[in-house]
Parts: C-alpha cells; structure tokens; sequence
C-alpha cells in the first residue's frame, strides 16, 4: 500500500508529464485505494477517496486541456496567491469591515481579478517555473534491488513482492481471495 502510495505521489507531482503516465497514475491510486479499502476498511476517509478518485481525474482532464501534469498545481503557487490576497486587503482602510466592502468582497474581487478579467483581456504565456524535483530512495541506485527495495535472488525476483503477489490479486478483483484468507486466518 505505501509503495502504491509513493508511486502516485511520484506521478501527480510531475509537471511535464505524457499519457501513459496519467493512465498509470489512475491505476495506481486504484490499487492503493482497493488495498486500503480490503485491510482497514475503518481507516478510508474523504482524504484517501481523494487520492483514489478526485486526483486521477483532474490530473487527466489537466493533461487533456492543457497538456501539463497535476504538479503545476503545487502548494507555492497557492500560497503567493494567498499572499498575494492578503497584501491587498492590509492596504485598505476596509479591510476590518463587515458591510458589502469587507474583506470578503475584496478576496473575491482579487480572486475574479486574477482569474477571470486579466487573462481575457491581457493574456500572456504561464511564466510559472516548478521547483519540484523528485527524489527517488536510495536504494534504486542498486540494480540487485527490487522497487520495494528488497534484494533480488538468482531469479531476478523478490521474495517480498512474490508473497504480496496474492494481495496484489485481491486488490485487482476487489474481493479476498480464499488463499489470502487462509494466510490471514490463525492455525488452530
């Protein structure tokens, strides 16, 4: 499950990004959400549906509009806006005003401002520069290393990721498998 998570955080933080990766981030989000969902059903939230659902789609309809990945949506980018609003309203004397000219009706003037009436009438090209640079463990370097990070045996393959192979099915067909609940099961 935290490999599924890793990988998606990996892929929605990309900024230049193709379709195969927008799909794949679909699928790992699923596959993250299905585990979860089958071992502790209690812990799925608003947060990790989120994950699973809300960000492969808006990734994918980002990348179809506009060709970038979901990075360009990054947390510097909010908070300058946010700043940027909250320098506006310490320069009005109404800023502390609870009438029609209060700081509510300024925020969403700024925010109309910036997001509507400037583009449509002085469109310029996205001057925005990303500073995400991802970083994968350290234990990619090696090439006896699976992704899991395990080593690999003469096969070629982990042992780790061969005896998850059977929650990897349960995931897929979003049900337990009789041989995963023999696993689970105590021995009497």
């Amino acid at each position: 499950m935290a490999q599924y998570l890793r990988d998606a955080c990996t892929l929605f933080n990309e900024v230049d990004t193709n379709v195969t990766e927008v799909s794949n981030l679909s699928k790992v989000c699923k596959m993250y959400f299905n585990i979860l969902v089958l071992f502790f059903e209690q812990n799925v939230n608003v947060t990790v549906w989120t994950v699973a659902n809300a960000t492969p789609y808006h990734a994918s309809l980002l990348f179809s509009k506009y060709k970038v990945g979901y990075g360009i949506i990054s947390l510097q980018t909010k908070e300058s806006k946010h700043s940027g609003i909250k320098s506006d309203l310490t320069l009005t004397n109404r800023s502390r005003s609870t009438g029609g000219l209060g700081k509510w009706w300024q925020m969403m003037r700024v925010n109309y401002v910036r997001a509507f009436y400037l583009p449509e009438h002085q469109p310029m090209p996205s001057s925005y520069i990303s500073h995400f640079q991802s970083r994968l463990p350290p234990f990619f370097d090696k090439p006896n290393c699976c992704k899991c990070g395990s080593e690999r045996n003469e096969a070629g393959t982990c042992t780790v990721c061969e005896e998850c192979a059977e929650i990897l099915v349960c995931a897929k067909d979003q049900k337990l498998t009789d041989g995963l609940l023999r696993i689970l099961k105590p021995v009497l």
